[in-house]
């Protein structure tokens, strides 16, 4: 045979070897990777097992799950205890912080009002200031009621507890 077609089989010889030895180190390391994914995936479930609780249910049909005290809520909405307790949270915290805004805008309102009052005040003793004292007196209405209404806001949202609802296995029917 011809010296240069030895030396071309040569060559594809050591380059599929070559090529094998990269292919087989790039296949340990994505299973090496995938393994590891695994087993977060396992620890991950097995938590989530644990902290999984039951509710009382008193009925189950096939829109509507009712629970134990009468509350009823769309099967779509409940999926897991863990779910639901995660967006009560937020919805708890979402309220907190609008309580604090409330707040604040009670005492502007509270602001307003005695600044207006002075004003109202100061309005009287200046030579033309008869035209202002209507104006200035509705004004002090309103900002009396606006501060009225954010205080009949419930400031602090009621506390949210670790056992929102009675508990008891949910079974379904077949």
């Amino acid at each position: 045979m011809y010296g240069h077609v030895k030396a071309y089989g040569r060559g594809v010889k050591d380059g599929w070897a070559d090529q094998e030895a990269v292919r087989k180190k790039d296949e340990q390391r994505l299973d090496a990777a995938h393994n590891k994914h695994k087993k977060s995936q396992a620890d991950d479930k097995e938590q989530d097992m644990a902290d999984a609780t039951p509710l009382e249910v008193a009925k189950i049909d096939a829109s509507q799950l009712t629970l134990g005290d009468g509350t009823s809520m769309n099967r779509k909405e409940v999926r897991t205890y863990k779910g639901f307790q995660r967006r009560l949270e937020a919805k708890s915290e979402a309220m907190a912080k609008v309580a604090e805004a409330t707040k604040a805008l009670q005492a502007g309102a509270e602001q307003q009002a005695q600044e207006i009052e002075q004003l109202l005040e100061d309005a009287k003793g200046v030579k033309g200031g008869e035209k202002l004292v209507s104006h200035l007196t509705k004004l002090a209405e309103k900002a009396k009621i606006q501060a009225g209404k954010a205080e009949s806001w419930p400031i602090e949202p009621a506390p949210l507890q670790a056992s929102v609802l009675p508990r008891r296995r949910i079974h379904q029917a077949a």
